[in-house]
């Protein structure tokens, strides 16, 4: 078992999760100007469940489905088809 200092551990929360929730509080200022296509789905990346997202229905594997998009952290928008912003890697792509 790894001996790991509690303060390490501590440090690193109060670094990562304001950084975590903070992405994610600036893509919901934005959402009145890019008009996100959210789903019931995207509760999973604030509740760290979105990994496991693609074992829940099979229907993860059907190309640009709900549950598709929220378990890539795909974030689309209709007034821009072509762009596309990845949660996962934090990458705008334009495409």
């Amino acid at each position: 078992m790894l001996n790991v200092p509690a303060t390490f551990i501590s440090a690193a929360r109060w670094r990562i999760f304001p950084l975590y929730y903070g992405v994610f509080f600036a893509i919901l200022l934005l959402e009145p100007i890019f008009h996100w296509r959210w789903s019931l789905d995207w509760l999973a990346w604030p509740l760290y469940f979105a990994n496991y997202l693609r074992f829940v229905s099979p229907d993860f594997m059907s190309v640009g489905t709900p549950l598709q998009l929220a378990s890539n952290g795909m974030l689309k928008t209709p007034l821009a088809p072509q762009l596309t912003l990845y949660l996962g890697h934090f990458l705008v792509v334009v495409y």
